[in-house]
């Protein structure tokens, strides 16, 4: 689930917060954006990964990719 060439039209970096910081900002984000648009997401948090997934399908916007490695996340969620 990786589209390649999609280019973020904005990051959040949420390394080194916890739970539930991450989810929050991306919240606070994703509320700042307009449809369309294209937020990238990096954390470290255990708990990202399932929260910011059950956040982006709650609000009903699309995850365009997940990407885990060595206990870090990166999103890329399309605000609908």
């Amino acid at each position: 689930m990786s589209p390649s060439g999609v280019k973020p039209d904005r990051t959040l970096d949420c390394m080194g917060l916890h739970c539930p910081e991450p989810v929050l900002r991306t919240r606070i984000e994703l509320d700042k954006m307009a449809p369309g648009m294209v937020l990238e997401v990096l954390a470290d948090d255990p708990e990202a990964e399932e929260d910011i997934k059950r956040l982006a399908t709650r609000l009903g916007h699309e995850i365009l990719s997940i990407e885990s490695e060595g206990g870090r996340v990166r999103f890329l969620i399309k605000r609908r």
